[in-house]
């Protein structure tokens, strides 16, 4: 499965070998509903101490990448680039 995504969130915490959750919220205006998710990343070396882990909890984050997929996770965004505000 390859697919390019580009998503705009708040990083959460830390997971296990270096995956860490970003929460994502948008308003489905035909329904008038809230939708949040909570989505794995992972940073694209795959180092338990990445970049994608430094950065402080709560921090907007905007994140390039591909999904992957596996038994422990399912699918989850592989982080290519990244970019932050302090």
């Amino acid at each position: 499965m390859f697919c390019v995504v580009v998503v705009a969130g708040i990083l959460k915490e830390n997971l296990s070998r270096g995956f860490r959750n970003i929460y994502l919220s948008f308003h489905d205006a035909l329904k008038d509903e809230d939708f949040l998710s909570y989505i794995p990343v992972i940073y694209w070396t795959r180092e338990t101490n990445s970049r994608i882990n430094k950065i402080k909890e709560g921090s907007l984050v905007t994140i390039k990448g591909h999904l992957e997929s596996d038994e422990e996770h399912g699918v989850y965004i592989v982080c290519e680039s990244i970019h932050f505000t302090k």
